[in-house]
Formats: structure tokens, sequence, C-alpha cells
């Protein structure tokens, strides 16, 4: 199914606080691979900063796809499959520390924004 032009608007609710840190954590868990195997750094930071608007993985991260979590335009409630801009200024503020720590809090907020989230103007839901 083509997920670039899926509307997202009934039916879909938030991702849980539990889903994003899990999914989370196998994002960072697979960063730290690409980093030791020798793919280097700097795939890991593309991954990083890409990896919802990656085609290969249809709009999801490898942790958001296990999840079964999607981060979609809060307007449009669109995938931001392909849309590396949105990607980018969802995802700057995981390489700043002081950011991630705080951002772990944001999502147990109730409308489960982050700073990327705010910045991006997406939405992270279920993927039912």
């Amino acid at each position: 199914m083509e997920t670039e032009n899926k509307d997202y608007t009934v039916g879909y609710p938030l991702a849980t606080p539990t889903d994003r840190i899990l999914a989370g954590l196998i994002d960072w868990l697979i960063i730290g691979l690409l980093c030791a195997t020798g793919f280097g750094a700097i795939i890991g930071i593309a991954y990083l900063l890409t990896k919802e608007s990656l085609p290969l993985f249809d709009g999801q991260s490898i942790g958001k796809k296990v999840l079964r979590i999607r981060a979609v335009d809060n307007d449009s409630y669109q995938s931001i499959k392909n849309k590396y801009d949105k990607s980018l200024m969802r995802n700057i503020s995981l390489l700043i520390p002081v950011f991630q720590f705080i951002d772990a809090f944001m999502i147990f907020s109730s409308d489960r924004k982050r700073f990327g989230d705010q910045w991006a103007n997406t939405i992270v839901i279920k993927d039912i």
C-alpha cells in the first residue's frame, strides 16, 4: 500500500510515550552498530537526521516500523516520506544531548510533542 498520500486523520491515535522511547532506542542501537561496524559516524548521523523521510523504509525509521508508529505532518496528516526538510527539522535536536533529555519528558505531555515535532509541525501516531 502506498503511504505517501495516505490520510491519517481518522482512527490513528497518538503514539504512546513507551512506543516512542522504544523506537528511539532501536534507532540509537542501529546508529551505534553503523558506527561500530566501520560504516562510520557520518552514515549514522545521516540516518539519524533523515530516518523518517527515507523512501526505503516507507517514511518510518526502523524503530518506528518495528513499533508500528509513524511521524506525519500535523496539518495534512500525510507521511513525511521524501520530506527531508521535515525529517531534518524533527531530528536536529537529537544531536544536542540536553535536548534529548528534555525531549524524553516532553513526550509525556498531552500533545506528546517534543521539540523536533514542534519545529517541524509533526505528530507521531500509531500506524494501525
